[in-house]
């Protein structure tokens, strides 16, 4: 069971981030994370979060595909790691572009 949970939060993670990324579509994210974002600075911001997303989604499918094996510890180990990057350059993304968190 968990291991479709993970596979179908990755899936959606890895569509998300695709549409911010790549499709630059950053009504996606809450309008207050965007707020101090210029508008020439728009393109790397959600190129940023984007792909920190992505990363996220791409640790959850790997943990889910884990699950299903007998190497659930690496699974696990895989998804938090991914889950910290992306986290971690969705951070960067916020205090560079957006001059903080909120």
């Amino acid at each position: 069971m968990m291991a479709v949970v993970l596979l179908a939060a990755g899936i959606l993670f890895l569509i998300l981030g695709w549409q911010i990324w790549k499709k630059e579509k950053i009504t996606l994210l809450h309008d207050y994370h965007y707020a101090k974002v210029k508008p020439e600075d728009r393109k790397a911001y959600t190129g940023a979060m984007g792909k920190g997303l992505s990363a996220m989604g791409i640790g959850m499918i790997a943990g889910g595909v884990m699950q299903l094996t007998q190497y659930e510890a690496i699974g696990w180990y895989l998804l938090g790691t991914a889950f910290a990057v992306g986290l971690a350059v969705m951070i960067y993304a916020q205090m560079k572009h957006n001059r903080g968190i909120f």
